[in-house]
This record gives C-alpha cells, structure tokens and sequence, in this order.
C-alpha cells in the first residue's frame, strides 16, 4: 500500500508524461531522493504511476552521501516499508569541497554541481536510462539567481 497523493499530481504527471514522453515501455529511472517533500512526492507519485500505466517502467530511488557520516536509516527504512528500491551512493565530496572550493565561494553551487555528477555516476552504475529530480520552478529561479 502506498502514500495517497491527491488526484490533481497524479493528473498532472498522467498529462505531463503524455504531452511530453518522458517515461515510456523499458525505461530505468534514477530518482534523486534527499529524503525532502519534494523528492519524496516524486518518489510515491512514480510509484503510483508505476500501478497506473499501461506499460512498464522501473525505478530506483537513490540518495548522495556527501562522506560525513550521514545517517539515512529512517529513509531506508520508509522505503522498505512501501516497496522502494533505494540505494545509498557513497562519494567523498564533503572531504573534495574542504581542498577545491575556494575562499568566498558558494557551498551550495558546489554541492548541487557535485551531487548532481554522483547522481549521473550512480545513474550509469544502476543501469538507468533517465534521471528524475523532484525540482519545480522555484528551484529553478533560485538556482538561476544564485548562479
């Protein structure tokens, strides 16, 4: 049994999916999960879809460690508890940002550029053909700004 998600996402991701074919028959997807309401919607509304469509489709929910001892056992255990295919990808970018980023340097650009190839890495490692990130336009507008 999964998270009910309101009728309007699942509408909206049925939409977006048609018009736009971004998950069709065969298709691996990698999904970020920080363990965020953004990506954890992200992570139910695809397993709800996953029900839903008419063909078939899998995926993995995968969270970047940064190397600083982080503890992900609450998000593991959510996942197991609603059938989730989760794994932990292992980086050291916590240990490379202490020798690369520079004085006066955003952390956070950092970060996002190096989470952001783990998860390309993780998505190669898994054997995935699509990457899935729970952003929506603000992310973006930030990300804009801050860069």
């Amino acid at each position: 049994m999964g998270i009910k998600l309101s009728k309007k996402i699942m509408r909206q991701l049925g939409r977006t999916n048609a018009e736009f074919e971004l998950i069709g028959e065969g298709d691996h997807i990698l999904v970020g999960l920080s363990g965020g309401k953004d990506s954890l919607t992200l992570v139910h509304a695809l397993k709800e879809q996953q029900r839903r469509a008419p063909f078939h489709f899998d995926f993995i929910a995968v969270t970047v460690s940064y190397g600083m001892g982080e503890d992900f056992s609450r998000l593991q255990e959510h996942c197991l508890a609603y059938g989730i295919k989760h794994a932990v990808y292992e980086t050291n970018i916590y240990e490379v940002a202490g020798e690369k980023i520079r004085k006066n340097s955003s952390f956070c650009s950092f970060f996002s550029r190096m989470r952001r190839g783990s998860l390309y890495s993780a998505a190669q490692k898994y054997g995935c053909n699509k990457l899935a990130l729970g952003h929506h336009l603000d992310d973006a507008a930030e990300s804009f700004f801050m860069n």
